[in-house]
């Protein structure tokens, strides 16, 4: 994969040599979501009540056509946080999760207003999509919609689960749909500077050939020192959805390490404007014998907005270990 992803780039890049000039339309809009909570929080008998801002964000996305079906892609995105006045790396007692605690739920000291989200540059063309950037990888896109409590303190799969990586650097390639199967494949091309990292896969296939039914696999090698395995099944039967998510993962180029495993489960039933919705996760990856349990319900103010009512929990077998609880309610309007 690491040697034929250039020359892919390179072949995409010459079949859209002939289209020098935009055509349009420019198809490009500001797009972006508040979400803010009052959350309560407990972590080993340590409570604290704070807004927080669940991955607020801002963005600039679009196309551009040109010749022979082909488009330019770009995506610039941005986490924000309103719920805090200025960017300081001064410690608090309150606030919510940085990049690095983020993996276990942990509250952080990092208060910055921006924060590098998704940002790539592509072509768009009849033979599949190319980009190039920072983005999810193949492996954090093939969980679809089985994260019921999606940036949620404490509800997010990637306290459970490994593989939910954005990473810097990234090639990717998705190929056109066919029967309902999409094959997305990419490499991160770590730097010279980056000594001892060695360059990342990252593959997925989807399927979504059946109304109703999502089906992914997914492989990454090397993916921030990790190699990991996933599995997804998701299906709708008219309000009610359910879905799982299988993961095993193992540290790359480490003497000793194990296969470690842990899956998700979920599940949302729709009442007219009521969404009740649960989660329950369990594995050894992020620590031994850990649990997490997610229940909550939305209510549906219009289109884009909803006002939610949460509660989830971290607990696992380690003496001294993880035991921590968070519970929010919180407004999400998009844009």
């Amino acid at each position: 994969m690491k040697i034929y992803m250039p020359l892919l780039v390179s072949t995409t890049l010459a079949i859209s040599l002939p289209a020098a000039y935009a055509e349009g339309p420019i198809d490009g809009k500001v797009y972006g979501k508040i979400n803010a909570a009052v959350l309560s929080t407990d972590d080993k008998g340590i409570s604290d009540t704070f807004l927080e801002s669940h991955a607020s964000r801002i963005g600039f996305k679009g196309k551009t056509g040109v010749e022979n079906g082909i488009s330019v892609i770009y995506k610039l995105e941005y986490e924000v946080n309103p719920t805090e006045k200025n960017a300081s790396s001064s410690s608090k007692s309150t606030g919510g999760v940085t990049d690095t605690a983020a993996s276990t739920g942990g509250q952080y000291e990092d208060t910055a207003i921006f924060k590098q989200r998704n940002a790539m540059v592509g072509l768009e063309t009849p033979i599949g999509t190319v980009m190039m950037g920072i983005y999810d990888t193949p492996m954090k896109l093939a969980q679809g919609k089985i994260d019921m409590f999606n940036d949620l303190t404490y509800g997010d799969i990637k306290n459970v689960v490994n593989g939910e990586e954005r990473v810097p650097d990234l090639i990717a390639y998705s190929t056109p749909e066919f029967y309902g199967l999409t094959v997305n494949a990419a490499v991160t091309q770590f730097e010279d500077s980056d000594e001892g990292s060695n360059d990342g896969t990252s593959v997925s296939v989807t399927y979504k050939g059946i109304k109703d039914l999502y089906l992914a696999a997914a492989v990454d090698s090397e993916v921030d020192g990790y190699y990991v395995q996933r599995l997804v099944a998701q299906y709708k039967f008219k309000n009610l959805t359910v879905g799982a998510l299988l993961n095993s993962s193992e540290k790359s180029n480490t003497t000793g390490s194990k296969d470690e495993d842990s899956a998700i489960i979920s599940a949302s039933y729709n009442i007219d404007k009521w969404k009740v919705k649960a989660q329950f996760g369990s594995g050894d990856e992020k620590s031994k014998g850990l649990e997490q349990v997610a229940l909550g319900v939305d209510y549906k103010l219009g289109k884009q907005s909803k006002v939610y009512l949460y509660s989830a929990s971290l607990k696992d077998d380690v003496i001294g270990g993880t035991d921590k609880r968070a519970n929010g309610l919180g407004i999400e309007h998009k844009f």
